[in-house]
């Protein structure tokens, strides 16, 4: 625990498999830098979450969650009704398994990689902080592209239109 909170990692891997009309297998964009690796896999895509365990002379990760999150929407599909929205991204399911985690223990910090830095996931964070009373903080690192804005000036008195951003920041 840090300063009372429990503190849990998650992260994304891509199992590949052989079979191709196996259910949940898809087409994978192969993100590692060996080059012996192909640009593509067919495979799983899982999700797993898990809470840092022991002392300070040995952590362990016990997993809380582990579940398979990309090519599963035709079978979701066969449950649902036709105005029932889509299934959320990997990103973002992984934002929404943090956070029922982080409702058994209150407070918690999440620690991700940089990849899951992203506006729906910091949108769906939100959404979770409103609807509940549990409180999650994500740990990660910023992407080296990020660029901030300042909020953009008011709208002028003449009707021309807003500026949806602002100067930028260094």
């Amino acid at each position: 625990m840090i300063q009372n909170r429990v503190v849990l990692v998650g992260d994304g891997m891509k199992q590949a498999k052989e079979g191709r009309r196996m259910s949940g297998v898809k087409k994978l964009h192969q993100e590692s830098e060996n080059v012996s690796k192909g640009d593509y896999i067919f495979g799983h895509l899982f999700g797993a979450i898990g809470i840092l365990v022991g002392d300070s002379r040995k952590w362990f990760c016990l997993s809380l969650f582990m579940n398979l999150q990309d090519g599963v929407q035709t079978i979701l599909g066969w449950k649902k009704s036709r105005g029932e929205a889509q299934t959320p991204s990997h990103v973002v399911q992984m934002i929404e398994q943090g956070f029922e985690a982080a409702k058994g223990f209150g407070q918690a910090l999440l620690l991700l990689d940089r990849y899951f830095l992203s506006v729906p996931a910091l949108e769906r964070l939100n959404a979770c902080h409103l609807a509940s009373e549990t409180r999650m903080h994500l740990v990660t690192k910023a992407k080296s592209n990020v660029v901030a804005y300042e909020r953009p000036r008011r709208r002028s008195r003449d009707g021309a239109n807003r500026r949806k951003k602002g100067m930028r920041s260094n």
